[in-house]
């Protein structure tokens, strides 16, 4: 049988409502509580990822998405350089030899089917052979397994995505039931713009920060003697580091009241050495994100807005607590 206390109720403080009694349960109790959390976490996981395998092509097409987005935006840049490249030849009456007018009348037969993402996918490596266009239009898997490895993470990811609402519940039912009123209110009201921040990081990671990085380090390339090619599991690795890493760091500004809140830091201190904070904002990207200026810069620049929107949520918190004070006084 196991052993259930109320932990005594603390004597009311003048102007406060008193804390309502809480269960006080043995080591055993916490346990069986935690297994029994746990199991359902892990069934509802379980339960998900049965609904999701069936779909790889959906999966792999959504985190394939940025680097497609990627290769048509260097594509259109390719066709307007060898239209440019075709009308100076004609303004000087140069005459094209056989391989370039074989890629000038390739893209003008397919360019509409390519933009339109209707040119057959056997037919992508033409693109390069007869196209000459050096980006490969597809990931490479260099290693025999690299594909399914990457595609049963993508798999466990979008199970957790979609699980997430029970396993959050179970999370919750677990850690409310040694909270007092007024503390499940605070973070009943702080989860949810914890989620619309981890959404939002999520996304500008997801299209805008992977994708202006891949454009960046390809236009950097020499592709006359790097030709730029990207297997599936390093991409992988960089769209999940980057949309992850972001996603965290955009609860910058939650963490900041929080810290207000139990007076670690006064809004004063954050505002006064906010010259500090960015010098660590931008530390903190490079060791997060891969090594290239591009990525780094997209996150330490966010870091920076969401720090200014840290200081304007603290500095409100600031006024109110000292409007209640000033009620306060007799």
């Amino acid at each position: 049988m196991s052993t259930t206390e109320r932990i005594a109720q603390p004597a009311a403080q003048p102007g406060r409502a008193p804390q309502e009694d809480l269960p006080r349960m043995s080591l055993g109790d916490h346990i069986d509580e935690l297994r029994k959390r746990l199991l359902r976490a892990l069934i509802a996981i379980a339960v998900a990822m049965l609904a999701v395998v069936p779909f790889k092509d959906s999966i792999t097409h959504v985190y394939a998405a940025p680097y497609e987005r990627v290769w048509l935006a260097r594509y259109e840049v390719f066709l307007a350089d060898l239209d440019a490249e075709e009308a100076r030849a004609t303004k000087d009456g140069r005459v094209l030899d056989d391989l370039e007018r074989e890629k000038v009348e390739f893209h003008r037969t397919h360019r509409a089917s390519i933009l339109a993402d209707t040119f057959p996918a056997k037919h992508y490596p033409f693109i390069a052979t007869k196209g000459g266009f050096p980006l490969s239009r597809t990931l490479k898997a260099l290693g025999g397994v690299e594909d399914m490895w990457v595609y049963m993470s993508a798999t466990i990811l979008f199970a957790l995505a979609l699980a997430s609402p029970v396993v959050v519940w179970q999370i919750w039912a677990f850690i409310a039931a040694g909270l007092y009123r007024h503390e499940r209110r605070v973070v009943m009201r702080s989860v949810p713009w914890a989620f619309v921040l981890l959404g939002a990081g999520v996304a500008f990671g997801y299209f805008v920060a992977v994708p202006l990085a891949l454009y960046m380090l390809i236009q950097f390339m020499d592709q006359s003697r790097v030709e730029p090619l990207f297997s599936v599991q390093n991409y992988f690795g960089l769209l999940l580091v980057t949309t992850v890493a972001l996603g965290l760091v955009f609860q910058l500004p939650l963490l900041m009241v929080a810290i207000h809140r139990v007076g670690i830091l006064s809004h004063a201190q954050m505002k006064k050495y906010w010259r500090h904070v960015i010098v660590g904002m931008f530390v903190v990207s490079a060791i997060l994100t891969p090594p290239d200026v591009v990525t780094q810069c997209l996150m330490a620049i966010p870091l920076t807005v969401l720090y200014v929107v840290g200081l304007v949520l603290t500095g409100i918190a600031e006024r109110r607590r000292a409007a209640r004070s000033t009620e306060a006084l007799p």
